[in-house]
Protein backbone atom coordinates (compact mmCIF):
# COMPACT_ATOMS: atom_id res chain seq x y z
CA UNK A 1 0.00 0.00 0.00
CA UNK A 2 1.22 3.49 -0.84
CA UNK A 3 1.74 5.79 2.14
CA UNK A 4 -0.87 8.28 0.91
CA UNK A 5 -3.45 5.48 0.47
CA UNK A 6 -2.68 4.27 3.98
CA UNK A 7 -3.30 7.77 5.37
CA UNK A 8 -6.73 8.09 3.69
CA UNK A 9 -7.96 4.62 4.59
CA UNK A 10 -6.61 4.89 8.15
CA UNK A 11 -8.56 8.10 8.80
CA UNK A 12 -11.71 6.54 7.32
CA UNK A 13 -11.26 3.54 9.62
CA UNK A 14 -10.73 5.89 12.57
CA UNK A 15 -14.01 7.69 11.84
CA UNK A 16 -15.82 4.36 11.53
CA UNK A 17 -14.46 3.15 14.88
CA UNK A 18 -15.34 6.42 16.63
CA UNK A 19 -18.93 6.20 15.30
CA UNK A 20 -19.58 2.65 16.56
CA UNK A 21 -21.62 2.36 19.72
CA UNK A 22 -22.94 -1.20 19.77
CA UNK A 23 -22.44 -2.63 23.27
CA UNK A 24 -21.74 -6.11 21.89
CA UNK A 25 -19.47 -5.02 19.03
CA UNK A 26 -15.78 -5.94 19.17
CA UNK A 27 -13.13 -4.77 16.70
CA UNK A 28 -9.60 -6.01 16.08
CA UNK A 29 -6.85 -4.63 13.83
CA UNK A 30 -4.26 -6.82 12.13
CA UNK A 31 -1.68 -6.31 9.40
CA UNK A 32 -0.22 -8.75 6.90
CA UNK A 33 3.27 -7.83 8.06
CA UNK A 34 2.64 -9.96 11.14
CA UNK A 35 3.44 -7.12 13.54
CA UNK A 36 1.36 -7.19 16.78
CA UNK A 37 -1.57 -4.80 16.43
CA UNK A 38 -4.76 -4.90 18.52
CA UNK A 39 -6.84 -7.93 19.43
CA UNK A 40 -10.62 -7.73 19.84
CA UNK A 41 -11.74 -4.94 22.12
CA UNK A 42 -14.41 -2.26 22.55
CA UNK A 43 -11.81 0.24 23.79
CA UNK A 44 -11.71 2.97 21.12
CA UNK A 45 -8.52 4.50 22.51
CA UNK A 46 -6.65 1.22 22.04
CA UNK A 47 -8.00 0.81 18.51
CA UNK A 48 -7.01 4.36 17.53
CA UNK A 49 -3.53 3.79 18.95
CA UNK A 50 -3.21 0.64 16.81
CA UNK A 51 -4.29 2.58 13.72
CA UNK A 52 -1.64 5.22 14.41
CA UNK A 53 1.00 2.51 14.59
CA UNK A 54 0.23 1.14 11.12
CA UNK A 55 2.99 1.44 8.54
CA UNK A 56 3.45 0.32 4.94
CA UNK A 57 5.71 -2.56 6.04
CA UNK A 58 8.07 -4.86 4.20
CA UNK A 59 6.05 -5.23 0.99
CA UNK A 60 6.78 -1.62 0.01
CA UNK A 61 10.49 -2.19 0.56
CA UNK A 62 10.30 -5.28 -1.66
CA UNK A 63 8.61 -3.28 -4.40
CA UNK A 64 11.28 -0.58 -4.15
CA UNK A 65 13.95 -3.26 -4.49
CA UNK A 66 12.23 -4.63 -7.60
CA UNK A 67 12.31 -1.16 -9.16
CA UNK A 68 15.98 -0.54 -8.34
CA UNK A 69 17.54 -3.75 -9.63
CA UNK A 70 18.62 -4.05 -13.24
CA UNK A 71 16.43 -4.63 -15.10
CA UNK A 72 13.53 -3.17 -13.06
CA UNK A 73 10.76 -5.76 -12.90
CA UNK A 74 7.54 -6.08 -10.92
CA UNK A 75 6.27 -9.32 -9.38
CA UNK A 76 3.51 -9.37 -12.02
CA UNK A 77 5.95 -8.96 -14.92
CA UNK A 78 8.30 -11.56 -13.42
CA UNK A 79 5.45 -14.08 -13.18
CA UNK A 80 4.53 -13.45 -16.82
CA UNK A 81 8.13 -14.14 -17.84
CA UNK A 82 8.89 -17.10 -15.59
CA UNK A 83 5.58 -18.98 -15.51
CA UNK A 84 3.76 -17.85 -18.68
CA UNK A 85 6.58 -17.17 -21.14
CA UNK A 86 4.91 -13.88 -22.10
CA UNK A 87 6.75 -12.31 -25.08
CA UNK A 88 5.76 -8.70 -24.31
CA UNK A 89 6.90 -8.89 -20.67
CA UNK A 90 10.15 -10.44 -21.80
CA UNK A 91 10.69 -7.80 -24.51
CA UNK A 92 10.27 -4.96 -21.97
CA UNK A 93 12.69 -6.63 -19.57
CA UNK A 94 15.38 -7.09 -22.22
CA UNK A 95 15.08 -3.49 -23.48
CA UNK A 96 15.17 -2.19 -19.87
CA UNK A 97 18.23 -4.32 -19.16
CA UNK A 98 20.01 -2.94 -22.20
CA UNK A 99 19.29 0.62 -21.10
CA UNK A 100 20.35 0.29 -17.46
CA UNK A 101 23.61 -1.39 -18.54
CA UNK A 102 24.23 0.87 -21.53
CA UNK A 103 27.04 2.73 -19.77
CA UNK A 104 29.11 -0.46 -19.59
CA UNK A 105 31.16 -1.87 -22.46
CA UNK A 106 29.83 -5.35 -23.08
CA UNK A 107 29.61 -7.72 -26.02
CA UNK A 108 26.60 -6.92 -28.25
CA UNK A 109 24.92 -10.27 -27.59
CA UNK A 110 25.21 -10.19 -23.79
CA UNK A 111 24.44 -8.06 -20.73
CA UNK A 112 26.72 -7.48 -17.75
CA UNK A 113 25.01 -8.35 -14.46
CA UNK A 114 27.17 -6.11 -12.28
CA UNK A 115 28.03 -8.93 -9.90
CA UNK A 116 30.39 -11.89 -9.63
CA UNK A 117 28.51 -13.87 -12.27
CA UNK A 118 30.08 -11.62 -14.94
CA UNK A 119 28.63 -11.81 -18.43
CA UNK A 120 25.24 -13.47 -18.96
CA UNK A 121 23.18 -13.78 -22.14
CA UNK A 122 20.03 -11.58 -21.96
CA UNK A 123 17.65 -14.55 -21.71
CA UNK A 124 19.58 -16.03 -18.79
CA UNK A 125 19.78 -12.71 -16.98
CA UNK A 126 16.07 -12.00 -17.37
CA UNK A 127 15.12 -15.52 -16.26
CA UNK A 128 17.30 -15.26 -13.18
CA UNK A 129 15.91 -11.85 -12.22
CA UNK A 130 12.34 -13.09 -12.75
CA UNK A 131 12.99 -16.16 -10.59
CA UNK A 132 14.36 -14.04 -7.74
CA UNK A 133 11.43 -11.63 -7.82
CA UNK A 134 8.79 -14.37 -8.06
CA UNK A 135 10.32 -16.12 -5.05
CA UNK A 136 10.19 -12.93 -3.00
CA UNK A 137 6.68 -12.13 -4.24
CA UNK A 138 5.40 -15.60 -3.42
CA UNK A 139 6.75 -15.23 0.11
CA UNK A 140 4.87 -11.93 0.50
CA UNK A 141 1.65 -13.48 -0.84
CA UNK A 142 2.00 -16.47 1.49
CA UNK A 143 2.55 -14.08 4.39
CA UNK A 144 -0.66 -12.26 3.45
CA UNK A 145 -2.58 -15.55 3.23
CA UNK A 146 -1.19 -16.67 6.60
CA UNK A 147 -2.29 -13.40 8.20
CA UNK A 148 -5.82 -13.70 6.79
CA UNK A 149 -5.97 -17.35 7.77
CA UNK A 150 -5.00 -16.50 11.36
CA UNK A 151 -7.64 -13.77 11.51
CA UNK A 152 -10.32 -16.21 10.33
CA UNK A 153 -9.21 -18.74 12.94
CA UNK A 154 -9.33 -16.02 15.59
CA UNK A 155 -12.81 -14.93 14.50
CA UNK A 156 -14.07 -18.50 14.65
CA UNK A 157 -13.96 -18.38 18.46
CA UNK A 158 -16.04 -15.18 18.59
CA UNK A 159 -19.83 -15.18 18.96
CA UNK A 160 -22.26 -13.38 16.67
CA UNK A 161 -21.67 -12.13 13.13
CA UNK A 162 -18.08 -12.37 11.95
CA UNK A 163 -16.68 -9.95 9.38
CA UNK A 164 -13.19 -9.52 7.97
CA UNK A 165 -12.45 -6.28 6.11
CA UNK A 166 -9.35 -6.44 3.92
CA UNK A 167 -8.02 -2.97 3.05
CA UNK A 168 -5.41 -3.37 0.34
CA UNK A 169 -4.36 -2.36 -3.18
CA UNK A 170 -4.53 -6.08 -3.92
CA UNK A 171 -1.78 -8.61 -4.42
CA UNK A 172 -0.80 -11.21 -6.95
CA UNK A 173 -1.59 -14.90 -6.60
CA UNK A 174 0.46 -17.11 -8.90
CA UNK A 175 -0.71 -20.53 -10.05
CA UNK A 176 1.34 -22.25 -7.36
CA UNK A 177 -0.64 -20.47 -4.64
CA UNK A 178 -4.19 -20.95 -5.91
CA UNK A 179 -4.75 -23.85 -3.53
CA UNK A 180 -3.91 -21.54 -0.59
CA UNK A 181 -6.48 -19.05 -1.87
CA UNK A 182 -9.14 -21.76 -2.18
CA UNK A 183 -8.37 -23.03 1.33
CA UNK A 184 -8.99 -19.55 2.75
CA UNK A 185 -12.43 -19.41 1.17
CA UNK A 186 -13.32 -22.89 2.42
CA UNK A 187 -12.11 -22.01 5.91
CA UNK A 188 -14.12 -18.79 6.03
CA UNK A 189 -17.30 -20.49 4.81
CA UNK A 190 -17.04 -23.23 7.43
CA UNK A 191 -16.52 -20.68 10.21
CA UNK A 192 -19.38 -18.40 9.05
CA UNK A 193 -16.96 -15.57 8.29
CA UNK A 194 -17.83 -12.97 5.65
CA UNK A 195 -14.87 -11.36 3.88
CA UNK A 196 -15.33 -7.82 2.55
CA UNK A 197 -12.59 -5.88 0.78
CA UNK A 198 -11.73 -2.26 0.05
CA UNK A 199 -9.39 -1.30 -2.81
CA UNK A 200 -7.20 1.29 -1.07
CA UNK A 201 -6.11 2.80 -4.41
CA UNK A 202 -9.50 4.41 -5.02
CA UNK A 203 -9.75 5.60 -8.61
CA UNK A 204 -6.53 4.09 -9.87
CA UNK A 205 -4.93 5.93 -12.80
CA UNK A 206 -3.01 3.22 -14.60
CA UNK A 207 -1.49 4.05 -17.98
CA UNK A 208 -1.87 7.83 -17.76
CA UNK A 209 0.59 10.47 -18.94
CA UNK A 210 1.60 11.01 -15.32
CA UNK A 211 2.48 7.33 -15.03
CA UNK A 212 4.44 7.53 -18.30
CA UNK A 213 6.65 10.24 -16.81
CA UNK A 214 7.84 7.74 -14.21
CA UNK A 215 9.05 5.22 -16.79
CA UNK A 216 12.80 5.45 -17.21
CA UNK A 217 13.04 3.82 -20.62
CA UNK A 218 11.30 5.84 -23.39
CA UNK A 219 11.75 2.92 -25.80
CA UNK A 220 9.23 0.79 -23.89
CA UNK A 221 6.64 3.32 -22.71
CA UNK A 222 3.73 1.82 -24.65
CA UNK A 223 4.47 -1.77 -23.64
CA UNK A 224 5.24 -0.89 -20.02
CA UNK A 225 2.03 1.11 -19.61
CA UNK A 226 0.06 -1.79 -21.04
CA UNK A 227 1.68 -4.16 -18.54
CA UNK A 228 0.87 -1.78 -15.69
CA UNK A 229 -2.77 -1.53 -16.77
CA UNK A 230 -3.03 -5.31 -16.86
CA UNK A 231 -1.34 -5.54 -13.46
CA UNK A 232 -3.66 -2.93 -11.93
CA UNK A 233 -6.73 -4.99 -12.84
CA UNK A 234 -5.15 -8.33 -11.91
CA UNK A 235 -4.11 -7.34 -8.38
CA UNK A 236 -7.69 -7.10 -7.11
CA UNK A 237 -8.68 -10.50 -8.53
CA UNK A 238 -7.79 -12.19 -5.25
CA UNK A 239 -9.99 -9.80 -3.26
CA UNK A 240 -12.87 -10.32 -5.71
CA UNK A 241 -12.58 -14.09 -5.34
CA UNK A 242 -12.38 -13.97 -1.53
CA UNK A 243 -15.43 -11.71 -1.28
CA UNK A 244 -17.65 -13.41 -3.82
CA UNK A 245 -16.71 -16.81 -2.38
CA UNK A 246 -17.81 -15.85 1.16
CA UNK A 247 -20.84 -13.67 0.43
CA UNK A 248 -19.01 -10.36 0.90
CA UNK A 249 -18.58 -7.22 -1.19
CA UNK A 250 -15.62 -5.58 -2.94
CA UNK A 251 -15.65 -1.77 -2.83
CA UNK A 252 -13.45 -0.30 -5.55
CA UNK A 253 -13.20 2.47 -8.11
CA UNK A 254 -14.09 5.28 -5.69
CA UNK A 255 -12.08 7.75 -3.62
CA UNK A 256 -14.81 7.97 -0.95
CA UNK A 257 -13.01 5.89 1.67
CA UNK A 258 -15.52 6.86 4.36
CA UNK A 259 -18.32 5.18 2.42
CA UNK A 260 -16.01 2.29 1.53
CA UNK A 261 -15.13 1.53 5.15
CA UNK A 262 -18.74 1.98 6.28
CA UNK A 263 -20.07 -0.42 3.63
CA UNK A 264 -17.42 -3.09 4.06
CA UNK A 265 -17.66 -2.99 7.86
CA UNK A 266 -21.44 -3.49 7.79
CA UNK A 267 -22.92 -6.93 8.31
CA UNK A 268 -25.16 -8.32 5.55
CA UNK A 269 -28.88 -8.09 6.35
CA UNK A 270 -29.52 -11.64 5.20
CA UNK A 271 -27.16 -14.36 4.00
CA UNK A 272 -27.75 -17.93 2.89
CA UNK A 273 -25.09 -20.57 2.43
CA UNK A 274 -25.88 -23.04 -0.35
CA UNK A 275 -23.54 -25.92 -1.05
CA UNK A 276 -23.25 -29.01 -3.16
CA UNK A 277 -20.87 -31.96 -3.29
CA UNK A 278 -19.99 -33.24 -6.80
CA UNK A 279 -20.45 -36.97 -7.08
CA UNK A 280 -17.41 -37.40 -9.34
CA UNK A 281 -15.08 -34.95 -7.58
CA UNK A 282 -11.44 -35.82 -8.16
CA UNK A 283 -8.80 -34.68 -5.67
CA UNK A 284 -6.56 -33.29 -8.39
CA UNK A 285 -6.27 -29.67 -7.24
CA UNK A 286 -7.61 -28.37 -10.59
CA UNK A 287 -9.86 -25.38 -11.24
CA UNK A 288 -13.58 -26.01 -11.77
CA UNK A 289 -16.14 -23.38 -12.81
CA UNK A 290 -19.52 -22.94 -11.15
CA UNK A 291 -22.65 -21.41 -12.67
CA UNK A 292 -25.74 -20.64 -10.59
CA UNK A 293 -29.00 -19.48 -12.17
CA UNK A 294 -32.45 -18.56 -10.88
CA UNK A 295 -35.51 -19.96 -12.64
CA UNK A 296 -37.24 -16.64 -12.03
CA UNK A 297 -34.36 -14.21 -11.93
CA UNK A 298 -35.76 -11.18 -13.74
CA UNK A 299 -34.87 -7.97 -11.90
CA UNK A 300 -32.63 -9.78 -9.41
CA UNK A 301 -28.87 -9.71 -8.95
CA UNK A 302 -27.21 -12.99 -8.12
CA UNK A 303 -23.85 -13.18 -6.40
CA UNK A 304 -22.09 -16.51 -6.19
CA UNK A 305 -18.70 -18.13 -6.24
CA UNK A 306 -17.57 -18.42 -9.86
CA UNK A 307 -15.09 -21.26 -9.46
CA UNK A 308 -13.31 -23.50 -7.01
CA UNK A 309 -10.18 -25.59 -6.86
CA UNK A 310 -10.69 -29.26 -6.16
CA UNK A 311 -8.91 -30.47 -3.03
CA UNK A 312 -5.38 -31.75 -3.28
CA UNK A 313 -4.65 -35.40 -2.50
CA UNK A 314 -5.26 -36.10 1.18
CA UNK A 315 -2.60 -34.98 3.60
CA UNK A 316 -0.90 -37.48 5.86
CA UNK A 317 -2.95 -38.51 8.93
CA UNK A 318 -0.84 -36.52 11.40
CA UNK A 319 -1.26 -33.27 9.47
CA UNK A 320 -4.98 -33.89 9.01
CA UNK A 321 -5.47 -34.55 12.74
CA UNK A 322 -3.53 -31.39 13.66
CA UNK A 323 -5.65 -29.33 11.25
CA UNK A 324 -8.93 -30.73 12.63
CA UNK A 325 -7.90 -29.99 16.23
CA UNK A 326 -6.93 -26.42 15.41
CA UNK A 327 -10.13 -25.76 13.48
CA UNK A 328 -12.30 -27.15 16.26
CA UNK A 329 -10.47 -25.41 19.10
CA UNK A 330 -10.93 -21.90 17.68
CA UNK A 331 -14.54 -22.54 16.76
CA UNK A 332 -17.59 -22.12 18.98
CA UNK A 333 -19.31 -25.13 17.44
CA UNK A 334 -20.28 -28.06 19.64
CA UNK A 335 -19.37 -31.51 18.31
CA UNK A 336 -20.09 -34.74 20.21
CA UNK A 337 -18.77 -37.56 18.02
CA UNK A 338 -16.12 -38.74 20.49
CA UNK A 339 -17.52 -39.97 23.85
CA UNK A 340 -16.09 -37.24 26.08
CA UNK A 341 -17.52 -34.50 28.28
CA UNK A 342 -16.17 -31.29 29.81
CA UNK A 343 -16.49 -30.62 33.54
CA UNK A 344 -15.39 -27.35 35.16
CA UNK A 345 -15.10 -25.95 38.66
CA UNK A 346 -13.19 -23.15 40.35
CA UNK A 347 -11.47 -22.56 43.68
CA UNK A 348 -10.98 -19.08 45.12
CA UNK A 349 -8.47 -18.20 47.82
CA UNK A 350 -8.98 -15.52 50.51
CA UNK A 351 -6.51 -13.30 48.65
CA UNK A 352 -8.81 -13.15 45.64
CA UNK A 353 -6.76 -15.38 43.34
CA UNK A 354 -8.62 -18.25 41.76
CA UNK A 355 -7.98 -21.49 39.87
CA UNK A 356 -10.23 -22.94 37.20
CA UNK A 357 -10.13 -26.71 36.89
CA UNK A 358 -11.15 -28.25 33.56
CA UNK A 359 -11.58 -32.01 33.31
CA UNK A 360 -12.19 -33.91 30.08
CA UNK A 361 -14.01 -37.12 31.00
CA UNK A 362 -13.42 -39.88 28.43
CA UNK A 363 -15.98 -42.69 28.19
CA UNK A 364 -13.42 -45.45 27.71
CA UNK A 365 -15.98 -48.19 27.13
CA UNK A 366 -17.12 -46.44 23.92
CA UNK A 367 -13.74 -45.66 22.35
CA UNK A 368 -12.71 -47.32 19.06
CA UNK A 369 -9.86 -49.38 20.48
CA UNK A 370 -7.51 -51.46 18.38
CA UNK A 371 -6.88 -54.88 19.89
CA UNK A 372 -3.28 -56.05 20.25
CA UNK A 373 -2.59 -59.15 22.38
CA UNK A 374 -4.33 -58.51 25.71
CA UNK A 375 -4.39 -54.71 25.34
CA UNK A 376 -6.85 -52.20 23.91
CA UNK A 377 -4.92 -49.43 22.13
CA UNK A 378 -5.91 -45.86 21.31
CA UNK A 379 -4.35 -42.39 21.54
CA UNK A 380 -6.50 -39.42 22.53
CA UNK A 381 -5.28 -35.84 22.08
CA UNK A 382 -6.97 -33.41 24.47
CA UNK A 383 -6.63 -29.62 24.00
CA UNK A 384 -7.98 -27.41 26.78
CA UNK A 385 -7.90 -23.61 26.59
CA UNK A 386 -9.09 -20.49 28.33
CA UNK A 387 -10.67 -17.40 26.72
CA UNK A 388 -11.71 -14.14 28.35
CA UNK A 389 -15.21 -12.64 28.18
CA UNK A 390 -14.39 -10.95 24.86
CA UNK A 391 -13.31 -14.26 23.37
CA UNK A 392 -9.58 -13.48 23.48
CA UNK A 393 -7.38 -16.55 23.84
CA UNK A 394 -5.48 -16.53 27.14
CA UNK A 395 -3.87 -19.91 27.65
CA UNK A 396 -4.01 -23.49 26.43
CA UNK A 397 -2.62 -26.96 27.09
CA UNK A 398 -2.40 -29.98 24.80
CA UNK A 399 -1.98 -33.48 26.19
CA UNK A 400 -1.59 -36.83 24.49
CA UNK A 401 -3.19 -39.70 26.39
CA UNK A 402 -1.78 -43.05 25.29
CA UNK A 403 -4.25 -45.75 26.27
CA UNK A 404 -2.94 -49.30 26.58
CA UNK A 405 -5.72 -50.82 28.65
CA UNK A 406 -6.63 -54.33 29.66
CA UNK A 407 -10.30 -55.32 29.64
CA UNK A 408 -10.39 -55.16 33.43
CA UNK A 409 -9.13 -51.59 33.43
CA UNK A 410 -11.83 -50.54 30.98
CA UNK A 411 -14.45 -52.09 33.24
CA UNK A 412 -12.94 -50.29 36.24
CA UNK A 413 -13.38 -46.90 34.57
CA UNK A 414 -16.64 -47.73 32.77
CA UNK A 415 -18.85 -45.85 35.21
CA UNK A 416 -16.69 -42.88 36.18
CA UNK A 417 -14.77 -42.35 32.93
CA UNK A 418 -11.11 -41.47 32.57
CA UNK A 419 -10.32 -37.86 33.47
CA UNK A 420 -7.75 -35.55 31.85
CA UNK A 421 -7.31 -32.50 34.09
CA UNK A 422 -5.87 -29.03 33.44
CA UNK A 423 -5.87 -25.95 35.66
CA UNK A 424 -5.64 -22.22 34.94
CA UNK A 425 -4.74 -19.43 37.36
CA UNK A 426 -7.20 -16.51 37.01
CA UNK A 427 -8.79 -13.56 38.81
CA UNK A 428 -12.41 -12.56 39.27
CA UNK A 429 -14.36 -12.31 36.02
CA UNK A 430 -16.04 -14.29 33.26
CA UNK A 431 -14.13 -16.93 31.30
CA UNK A 432 -14.85 -19.46 28.56
CA UNK A 433 -13.23 -22.88 28.87
CA UNK A 434 -12.83 -24.74 25.59
CA UNK A 435 -12.08 -28.45 25.29
CA UNK A 436 -11.39 -30.45 22.12
CA UNK A 437 -10.51 -34.14 22.05
CA UNK A 438 -9.70 -36.45 19.13
CA UNK A 439 -8.78 -40.11 19.06
CA UNK A 440 -6.36 -41.71 16.61
CA UNK A 441 -8.09 -45.03 15.99
CA UNK A 442 -11.63 -43.86 15.26
CA UNK A 443 -10.71 -40.37 14.04
CA UNK A 444 -13.65 -39.03 16.07
CA UNK A 445 -13.71 -35.58 17.67
CA UNK A 446 -15.59 -33.74 20.37
CA UNK A 447 -15.55 -30.01 21.11
CA UNK A 448 -17.32 -28.28 23.98
CA UNK A 449 -17.32 -24.93 25.76
CA UNK A 450 -18.28 -23.91 29.27
CA UNK A 451 -18.80 -20.46 30.83
CA UNK A 452 -17.19 -19.95 34.22
CA UNK A 453 -17.94 -16.83 36.26
CA UNK A 454 -15.79 -16.12 39.30
CA UNK A 455 -17.28 -13.53 41.67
Amino acid sequence: MQLTDLAYTREAARRQIDSTNGPQERIAIYSTSGAPMQDFTADKAKLNAALSALSIGAAAATKTLEEEICPPMSYYQADLILNRNDPQAKFVAIRDAEKCHSSEVVPPDSIHTGDVSGILPPDNLIARRAREIVQRGDMETERSFDAIRNVIARLASMPGQRIVVIVSPGFLVTNDLHDRQAALIERAIRQNVVINALDSRGVYLAGTAEAADRINNPDTIRETLQLRRMEAFTLTDVMALLTEGTGGILYQGSNDMNEGIARTAAAPDVMYVLSFSPLDLKTDGKLHHVNVTLKSGRGKNLQFRKSYFAPQPAANPAERAKHELEEAFFSRDEVHDLPAALETQFFKSPSGDATISAIAKLDVKSLAFRRENDRNLDNVTVVTGLFDADGNFMSGVQKLVELRLRDATIQLHAASGLGVKNTFAVHSGKYIVRMVARDSEGGLLTSQSALVEIP
